[in-house]
This record gives structure tokens, sequence and C-alpha cells, in this order.
């Protein structure tokens, strides 16, 4: 009949603006940039997602608005926010993180000399680094070995600490640095540890303590943590102390006596007896 043509007629007509409409919504959201633009569930920016989410698909969709809205040349800092985003997502970052470094070098920040850049250029070989792609990170290095800071050269130069880095022994150095002359290692493994002083102590320069640190020293909080593993002495006797047991997980490393053989008057001692987790290893030069 006319009236079920006319109907259907509508009908497509309604299809064929509802695509429009769908099309147009699509084009202005591609056109925002990644500071505003929404993914997930819960409606993120991409670099949320980069810093918070675990979802591969959420991921993958914050990676692409990401570098689209940035067809210029990225803000160093947050350059560095989705950088160290990426080394604390362990599963498939791999991929992503050399994604990442082909849009640094498209919009030639490489070639940079400037302090952010700098900072940029070190975050990125850390978190190639830290997903385990040392070949790009090796090769992005040895491009401008004199354009990185003091943690990205000890890492890159020491083979042991590069090819077994964590993201705790890194977090531990990052807020190290940004406290000025603390070292938290409470609960971390030893394997950490054993990463932390080997990075710390990889030159006699010692060029990743700051200035307040060197001066005043460097206040090592232990803690109670899983490095405070249980020994046994002589007789057998299982000793809890964690003081005790820190000390000699020290004094068995052989990083810790390449610290002491900085200089003759280098101490490592208590705070105080009401810190029993607390050390200071004094006169670092």
């Amino acid at each position: 009949s006319k009236l079920a043509i006319y109907t259907y007629i509508q009908a497509l007509k309604m299809k064929y603006y509802l695509f429009l409409l769908v099309l147009l919504v699509r084009v202005n959201g591609l056109a925002r940039s990644s500071s505003t633009r929404k993914i997930g569930r819960r409606r993120s920016s991409p670099l949320e997602i980069l810093i918070k989410s675990r979802s591969a698909r959420d991921i993958k969709r914050a990676e692409t608005a990401w570098r689209r809205g940035w067809s210029g040349t990225p803000t160093a800092s947050e350059s560095i926010v989705a950088f160290r985003a990426l080394a604390s997502i362990r599963e498939a970052a791999g991929s992503r993180s050399q994604t990442l470094l082909r849009e640094i070098e498209r919009t030639t920040l490489a070639q940079d000399r400037s302090e952010e850049a700098r900072k940029v250029f070190s975050a990125a070989i850390v978190a190639l680094a830290l997903t385990r792609t040392q070949a790009v990170a090796r090769s992005l290095y040895q491009r401008q070995p004199s354009n990185t800071d003091a943690l990205a050269f000890a890492l890159v130069e020491n083979n042991h600490a590069f090819d077994n880095i964590t993201w705790p022994a890194i977090r531990a150095i990052l807020n190290m640095q940004r406290d000025g002359d603390c070292l938290d290692l409470h609960g971390l493994a030893k394997h950490d540890v054993d990463i932390v002083l080997r990075l710390l102590f990889y030159d006699a320069e010692l060029s990743l303590f700051s200035p307040e640190c060197r001066k005043n020293g460097l206040c090592l909080v232990t803690g109670r943590g899983l490095h405070s593993s249980v020994y046994q002495d002589d007789d057998s006797v299982k000793i809890n102390s964690p003081i005790r047991n820190y000390v000699v997980d020290f004094f068995e490393s052989t990083d810790f006596n390449k610290i002491c053989s900085y200089s003759d008057e280098l101490k490592f001692s208590p705070l105080s007896s009401d810190n029993p987790g607390a050390f200071l290893l004094e006169n670092i030069r």
C-alpha cells in the first residue's frame, strides 16, 4: 500500500540522517586533542588511561589518540608522564614503547638539547629498558649519549642492571632523586635492592646523588621488607633482627664493598635506636 511505502521511505531517511549524525560526531571526536578526548567506560583522558588502565583495548585507543593529538612536537612534561606510565604497564608494552619512540624521532625531539628534551630522552630509555626492549633503548642511547641523565647513563652502561631492571628499583631511585637525601628500600626484594645499588654506585662520580645528599649523607630506610631475610648463625639459631640481617646482606654484596672502596672514612651506621630501620651512609663524595 501507499502508506507502507511512505513509512518505508521515511525509515530509510531516518537511518540516513542518523548515519550522518554519527559520522559528524566521529569526525569531531577525532579532531579533538588528546587532552580532551575521553576513552573507556569511565571516560578518562588518554594520559589517564596510560597511567591507570590495564585494559589492552583502552590502552591501544589511548595510544592512538595520544599520537593523533600530538601531530606536532609533544610537550615534554606529558611525554615523561606517558613514558613512565608505559614503564608501569607490563603486558605487551614493548610494541607500544617502540611506537611512541618513533613518534619522538619523527618530531626530532631527540635532537633537542633543552633540559626538558633531555628528560624525555632519558625517560624513553628507561621505559624501553623496563619493557625489555633493550636493543631499541641501546640504539637510542648510542645516538646521543650526552643527551641522557645520570639514571639512563648508569642503566645502559651497566649491563647486569639493564638486563634485570625492575619497576620497583626504578621507582625507589626516582623517589630518592625527588626527596634529595633519602633512599627508601622498605619492602623491596633482594633482587631490587641489588639493582638499586648497581645503579647508584655504578661510577665513582656518584652522579645520581644530589649535592645535598653528597654533603649530608644518604639515609637508607630499610624497614622490615622482603630484603630482611632470616639467616642462621654458627649455632644454627635463627636471628630475626632486620638490622643485623640487612647489614649482613650489604656486607655480602660486592656492591657494598665497591661503595666502601670509594673512601676509607665511609660509614654505614644506624641513625638512632628509635628508628631501627634507617641507616646513614656518610661521607659520600
